[in-house]
Parts: structure tokens; sequence; C-alpha cells
């Protein structure tokens, strides 16, 4: 039996499969569809049609792969459906790696026409509907939807001109912007996903009006566009609620490869922990130490410095302590019952440590 793992990758959870199975030195292969993906996962690349996935499963007229993971984007959909239809009949398990939805979007209203109410957010059905929407009102929009759809948007050319798109930093996308008539300061070639701040920031660069976003799911940066755009008082404008695909968790398809390889696939998530000097005040802190706690899912430190810490963060104040203490999962993304369960073991643990024996140590 084949004794390797086909991954077709385009989320974060995708990557951090690779890299778990790699950590079980378990063999895989990742399949990435565009350019910058080949930069992030320097694996296979290039899309694929539903024979040449045929092609890949086989080799010799015996199975390549003991499994096939989806790992696609959400909105994928016509991907995963090929993905599925590939391996019909090839003996091989198919595992949809399925990206939790968030629900935060459960209570926005529905659209109603584009109505000028500080924080409203409009969900659409589809590209077409947020286009015309968007068509009968003033001020620059900020696209955070990809390159792919671009078309739909720069057919109305008083429209178009009001767009900044923000797109992957590769040729692929750029020459996708250029071909829909975006070029210059309209491009903003980054890769995300971007915290509240970063999207705040760019709001209040380009004098953006309305934010437009994919209802992309957890782990995505879709609840951080929401807060900016509430934030700054704009309207955001929501593509699609994808309705929750059938699929496995990050946890049940490690544990059903566990099952199929015969190897131990913890599925767990691994803990960093970082010390960081504050020196004079928090002003002196380093890229590399503002990075670390940026990073940081919990921090501990005196309240004064505590106090430069962002809101999202779990924080826990300690007495004449002169420096940070921060820690970051690895391995699965935060938010998860994984990743949750730790957060409560290791507070127990630091607290009861440090309470016995590191009180007298820092002075």
């Amino acid at each position: 039996m084949a004794e390797k793992v086909l991954i077709y990758a385009g989320t974060t959870e995708g990557r951090l499969l690779a890299q778990e199975l790699s950590r079980a030195h378990i063999a895989c292969d990742v399949h990435v569809a565009t350019e910058y993906g080949q930069m992030v996962m320097p694996e296979l690349v290039g899309r694929l049609d539903v024979e040449e996935m045929r092609a890949l499963l086989k080799k010799n007229g015996q199975n390549n792969y003991a499994a096939v993971v989806d790992a696609t984007h959400p909105f994928a959909t016509e991907v995963s459906a090929n993905i599925r239809e590939s391996t019909k009949g090839s003996g091989i398990p198919y595992l949809r790696l399925q990206r939790r939805m968030d629900d935060g979007i459960c209570s926005i209203s529905e659209n109603e026409g584009m109505k000028e109410r500080a924080g409203t957010v409009h969900v659409f059905a589809d590209y077409e509907s947020c286009v015309q929407a968007l068509t009968d009102t003033s001020g620059n929009i900020l696209l955070t939807t990809g390159s792919k759809e671009l078309g739909v948007y720069s057919v109305f050319a008083p429209l178009k001109e009001r767009l900044f798109v923000r797109v992957l930093p590769g040729l692929e996308s750029i020459g996708l912007c250029e071909k829909a008539g975006i070029r210059g300061k309209q491009i903003l070639a980054m890769q995300g996903p971007f915290s509240e701040e970063m999207n705040l920031a760019m709001i209040h660069q380009f004098s953006i009006r309305y934010l437009v976003t994919k209802a992309s799911g957890a782990h995505s940066g879709f609840q951080e566009k929401l807060a900016a755009a509430q934030k700054a008082g704009i309207t955001a404008c929501v593509i699609g609620k994808q309705e929750q695909e059938q699929g496995m968790s990050y946890a049940q398809v490690t544990e059903t490869l566990s099952c199929l390889l015969g190897h131990t696939i913890s599925g767990r998530p691994e803990v960093e922990i970082s010390l960081i000097g504050i020196g004079m005040s928090a002003a002196t802190l380093t890229q590399e130490a503002k990075r670390a706690l940026e990073e940081s899912d919990v921090v501990f430190g005196a309240e004064r410095m505590l106090e430069v810490v962002e809101n999202s963060k779990e924080t826990y104040p300690l007495s004449r302590k002169r420096y940070f203490t921060g820690f970051k999962t690895k391995g699965i993304p935060n938010g998860w019952p994984e990743t949750e369960s730790l957060h409560i073991i290791f507070r127990r643990y630091w607290i009861l440590q440090w309470n016995r024996k590191n009180k007298n140590r820092i002075k």
C-alpha cells in the first residue's frame, strides 16, 4: 500500500497539515494552483483538470497515494468538485479538510439597498449584485476578494476608478489587475491575512468608504476586516455567506490519516515561548520583539507594559516584572478546540510554577 499523501492546498490549514505530516515523517505531495502558492509552498504548481488529477493518482497501474486531502479554499467549489471526481473509482480515500466558518455574520443585515449608516454590513449572494449596489454609491472601495473576479468590477469605468484592490504579490495577480485596467496606486500587492490594525490603517490611508470581502471563514482574516470597517465607520460588503460544507475537521483528518498509514499524527499544537525585554519603554522594542508580541496568544507582564498589548490578547499582570512573556501555538490556528484546551493547561501550569518557584527570582 502507498504511504504517501496528496494534498491540494490553498488555505492555511493545508500548509499546516503538510508541516504536521512532515514532522511525523510521512511523505506528501502538495499541489497549489497559483504562482504565489508555489512561493509559499514550493511543491507542485498549476491548475489541473479532472483527467490530469486522475493521472497523478496512479503509477504503473498502482495507487500512488494512500489518501487525497482537499484543503482548497471554501470558495473554490469547482476545484473541490474536480478533486472529488478524480478520486472516484480509484480506491483512494478522499478527505475534505473543512475550514470552520465564522458565525459572526449570522446577525448582520441582508442587503436592502446600500444604506449609508456607519458600520453597516451588507450581504450579497454574488459579485454581480454587489457591483450593482456599489454603482449607486460614491467614495473609494477596498476590494479584498482577490484578483480572479476583477473583471466583474472593472466593466463599469466610474466604479473601476474608485477601486483599491488588495491581491497576492505575484506576477499572475498583477497581470490580472493590469488586464482589468487597474494599475499603479490602485494595486496593493500584499500577503495576508491582515490584522484589524493593518486593515484600519489601509482604510484611513486610501480614504476608503466601502470594504468588499468574501465570507471566507475562520483563520482567513474575515473577522478582522469586519472589525476594522466597523471601527472606521464604513460599510462592509460581504459576498456569499457560504453554507457550512460537508467535511472533516483538522483533528479528524489527522486521525483518519493515522489509521490509514499506521503512523501517529498528533494534530496537536506546539508552544513557543518568547522572553521580551522592554528596555526604557515600549517605544524601544525591537521589530522582532513587536512581532513576537503580535503573534502571541497570551502575554504576562507588568501592568504598564501590558498597556501596549492589543486588546484581543489574553493578558496577566505580574508585579515587579521587567519583561514580557508571551506564548503562541504552532501547528493549529488559534481558536481551534485543541488550541483552546492548550491555553487552559498552559495557564494553569504557568501560574502554578510561578507561585511555587519563580516568585523571588525577578527583582
